[in-house]
């Protein structure tokens, strides 16, 4: 049998993880763990934990890491192939829904967000991220301005509510600029209109 003289065609990394395959048992693993399905490219963005009364977690810090996680290892194996994110989600914490908004724009590759369920709250934030998205008929978006509630001494509620408002402008920043690609004369109060009590849109 005919052997590779040393130095000659050398694997590139990239070639090397093309070819890698991986156990069903792996898979699986990777699945569950993750929630990343390595062999058709898709992320779930899910709530992590759901309590005995079935309390869902939502957006948090665990969802974030997940989720950056899945986008690490999808990129691992593939560099530039397309994503689609499956998202059935409850809404919750801002920041946290701005690091897994900020994975999805900062992704090399395309991201398509397939929406179920629920897309409510900072879940429809995130949703606003894919290049490409798409919602399920059965699903609902709710919209609507986030709620704080502050205990402490006078300048420091002060200055929690600029930080709302500044997390509201933003938002407000996003969706528009969402809206007004199909809807191009929409503008700001008309969105402030239409959030400033919760506002549920359905597909």
């Amino acid at each position: 049998m005919a052997t590779k003289k040393s130095g000659s065609s050398k694997e590139t990394a990239q070639e090397h993880r093309k070819r890698r395959t991986m156990s069903q048992a792996d898979t699986i693993e990777l699945y569950n763990e993750y929630g990343v399905f390595v062999p058709q490219r898709i992320i779930e963005l899910t709530s992590v934990h759901v309590d005995t009364d079935g309390n869902e977690s939502g957006v948090d810090s665990s969802m974030a890491s997940r989720f950056k996680r899945g986008i690490e290892i999808l990129r691992y194996f593939h560099p530039t192939e397309p994503v689609t994110v499956h998202m059935d989600c409850v809404g919750g914490d801002w920041y946290h829904g701005m690091a897994i908004f900020g994975a999805i724009k900062n992704a090399p590759f395309p991201i398509t967000i397939e929406a179920f369920g629920y897309v409510m709250s900072m879940g429809s934030v995130i949703f606003q991220a894919a290049e490409r998205r798409l919602i399920d008929r059965h699903a609902t978006m709710l919209l609507h301005y986030g709620r704080g509630s502050y205990e402490d001494h006078s300048k420091n509620i002060e200055r929690a509510g600029q930080e709302e408002a500044r997390i509201n402008e933003q938002m407000e920043d996003i969706l528009l600029a969402s809206i007004q690609k199909k809807i191009p004369e929409f503008d700001r109060k008309q969105l402030k209109d239409l959030i400033t009590y919760d506002c549920y849109v359905d597909a």
